[in-house]
């Protein structure tokens, strides 16, 4: 997408973007942010020289200098795992978010947050200092375009961890939203039988026409007993002693959801292998999944940012 659409037509300066903490990913989208023609600064995060943060990109410690010149503040995902401190695990130090919203509520100007992965209890900690937070996160094409590397990075375990190959493998998929659409599709296209355990009769149609067999949620002991990879993607917990005891001792689990749906504990008892694998996209192709950050954040401003918008014409220079 084109930042002239935003900024070139009536001669309008480029939105400073504040990209705040984070891991790789909000790096890499610092960094394509700039190749977009944004004026980029990164706080909180100590990307070395020679990274995929480009050189256009102003590192700065500087909050107040920020808040003053910023019109978008990018905030990580997740923003913070406490409601506490930004999730900054490239920085040394730790940065209340309190310390930031009061520095961005000082500075009198409108300006667009965006965060991924919010609480209710961070929207408050915004709201308390008359601020206002949008959850990237939410959108529908960032949920999408996340299952991808989710789910190579669901075959990569399995393919570390499973003795033979994916071809001709029994593998049972819980669940048939985002991510069991797209890793019960590559499953299939790798060889392997596979099982998806639904709820609604319309996704059953589809799970058959894409070559899988559907199964039910309330007749899956089948899909369970001849299962050797069972991938879950319902953050609800569905398989607990009841359902281990029909699963073979060697077959392997792999938990993909936000909340845990296999009881570890249980799987341990039975000598299964059991991973909760969390925030894949990061993990295994951090470059793409700060990419596809990137695209949203680019997709929210040319929706929600006022062409009319002038920008500070103030700069911030590299602090060491």
């Amino acid at each position: 997408m084109a930042t002239e659409n935003l900024t070139n037509t009536q001669n309008v300066p480029v939105p400073h973007i504040a990209v705040l903490g984070g891991d790789v990913r909000l790096r890499i989208t610092a960094g394509e942010l700039a190749k977009e023609g944004f004026a980029v600064y990164r706080f909180a995060a100590n990307d070395p020289a020679g990274t995929s943060a480009s050189k256009d990109v102003v590192q700065t410690n500087d909050l107040k200098a920020l808040a003053d010149i910023c019109d978008v503040f990018l905030f990580p995902l997740p923003t913070t795992r406490d409601d506490v401190y930004l999730h900054a695990p490239l920085f040394e130090e730790k940065i209340t978010l309190d310390s930031i919203f009061s520095a961005i509520s000082e500075s009198g100007h409108d300006v667009l947050l965006l965060g991924g992965k919010l609480s209710a209890a961070t929207r408050k900690r915004a709201a308390d200092f008359g601020l206002e937070l949008i959850d990237y996160y939410c959108r529908e094409e960032l949920q999408i375009a996340n299952a991808i590397p989710t789910t190579e990075g669901a075959i990569a375990l399995a393919m570390q961890h499973f003795p033979y190959t994916l071809h001709h493998s029994r593998c049972t998929v819980l669940g048939y939203g985002r991510i069991g659409k797209i890793l019960s599709h590559t499953l299939h296209a790798l060889g392997a039988n596979v099982c998806v355990v639904a709820r609604k009769e319309s996704d059953f149609a589809w799970i058959d026409a894409d070559g899988c067999t559907p199964v039910a949620l309330g007749n899956w002991e089948q899909a369970l007993t001849n299962c050797q990879l069972l991938f879950n993607t319902v953050p609800s917990m569905l398989i607990t002693e009841e359902q281990m005891r029909l699963l073979p001792h060697d077959a392997i689990l792999i938990d993909l959801a936000s909340e845990r749906g296999i009881d570890a504990q249980s799987a341990q008892r039975h000598g299964n292998q059991v991973f909760w694998a969390l925030s894949l996209p990061g993990k295994v192709a951090p470059a793409t999944a700060g990419c596809i950050i990137k695209d949203n954040v680019m997709h929210i401003l040319q929706t929600a940012y006022p062409p009319h918008h002038t920008t500070n014409s103030s700069e911030i220079t590299h602090k060491n």
